[in-house]
């Protein structure tokens, strides 16, 4: 008995030009013994040939460039509606907080990202919440007006950076 691969059995059905005649002929005495192989391959090449409708495809190619193209973010600082109230800070065990944060939130229009961003007396952190996933994205962030630029991968969030300047608002550029 000959020895057939996967590929041998691939190209029999998909080229079966490129296949040596003795493997070919090998194969098609021998298809008893690769039933549920070609049988497989074979289905999937009549799906293939199968014409797929435009309007499919036109979602798809739509579906692909949304996922690939992401436009610029413009956030807006927020005007704190969503606080609850309280101003006062509770201290575990009543100790003496050595470092003083502030924090700055923006919001989008739609409120699809948040962006907080705390700073201190040593280092500033900034964090983004997104509605839909944001993974293994590639991210510019722009401060404005000052125009600072920063780009790191949502992967390293929370990023940390030393800059303390006025901000008013953020835009995020998303990569692949």
């Amino acid at each position: 008995m000959q020895n057939i691969t996967e590929k041998d059995l691939f190209k029999y059905i998909f080229y079966p030009e490129n296949l040596s005649k003795n493997i070919y002929d090998f194969i098609s005495d021998n298809k008893p013994n690769f039933k549920n192989e070609l049988e497989f391959l074979q289905n999937l090449y009549d799906e293939m040939q199968t014409q797929i409708p435009d309007s499919i495809v036109e979602k798809l190619n739509k579906r692909i460039a949304s996922l690939n193209n992401f436009k610029s973010i413009i956030l807006e600082k927020d005007k704190n509606e969503y606080r609850s109230g309280h101003d006062e800070y509770c201290l575990a065990a009543a100790s003496e907080s050595t470092e003083q944060l502030k924090c700055t939130t923006f919001r989008d229009k739609e409120s699809n990202y948040l962006l907080k961003l705390f700073f201190g007396k040593t280092s500033n952190k900034l964090y983004i919440f997104a509605k839909d996933k944001i993974e293994n994205k590639k991210v510019e962030i722009t401060f404005l007006p000052s125009n600072s630029k920063f780009t790191f991968s949502t992967n390293e969030l929370p990023f940390s950076f030393d800059e303390n300047e006025i901000i008013d608002q953020i835009v995020l550029n998303f990569y692949n």
